[in-house]
């Protein structure tokens, strides 16, 4: 199976996958990083009102074959009384 590398960032770090895993193929290589998307989400809220989380998914040669976002923004509304 081909080996892809997973990088990722929340806005405050950028962490580099050096290793990679096995997938299949690229597509379920993107399932994975927007899986770790959704997890850093996870992780970072409640507590902060806008983030953008970015995935790129990388070849055993380093190549990238895939970029991919996605932003979470909190609006706090004023309460009605």
């Amino acid at each position: 199976m081909p080996r892809f590398c997973i990088d990722t960032s929340d806005q405050q770090r950028f962490v580099r996958d050096e290793d990679g895993l096995e997938f299949a193929d690229v597509e379920v290589a993107v399932n994975a990083a927007e899986d770790a998307m959704s997890d850093m989400a996870q992780d970072a809220f409640p507590g902060g009102e806008s983030r953008t989380f970015l995935a790129i998914v990388r070849d055993e040669h380093g190549r990238t074959l895939v970029q991919a976002t996605m932003s979470f923004r909190v609006n706090w509304l004023p309460s009605r009384r």
